[in-house]
């Protein structure tokens, strides 16, 4: 079963030595992930990478993630916060664009309902 999250990405302030504070929340695309996927770490990475969330070139053991998988969770890089996604209902008010990237489908909210 697909289940619809949000990305929220991270305005930081502060430095390494002295530690991050989130000043700012951006809410981002939609994503949708299967219970499959949900199962470990490594595979919910592996699909990030897919859909260009977490870029391919950064390593896996670098990147930690807590919380919910139900509901939210908080992915850091090298024990830095980096971003956040959150479980939503689907709205009805939003087209949603679907692409197919093997067993991913990842969904991008937009104003103009095109396909070309």
């Amino acid at each position: 079963m697909w289940k619809a999250y949000r990305i929220y990405d991270y305005e930081l302030w502060g430095n390494k030595r002295e530690g991050f504070t989130v000043n700012y929340i951006f809410k981002g695309d939609l994503v949708f992930l299967t219970d499959a996927i949900l199962e470990k770490d490594k595979q919910i990475i592996k699909w990030l990478k897919k859909v260009n969330i977490i870029k391919k070139h950064i390593h896996n053991s670098k990147i930690t993630i807590d919380g919910e998988r139900d509901f939210i969770l908080w992915f850091n890089y090298c024990g830095d916060p980096s971003f956040e996604i959150r479980r939503e209902e689907e709205s009805d008010s939003l087209f949603l664009i679907y692409f197919y990237t093997k067993e991913i489908y990842y969904a991008k909210k937009t104003s103009n309902f095109t396909i070309s």
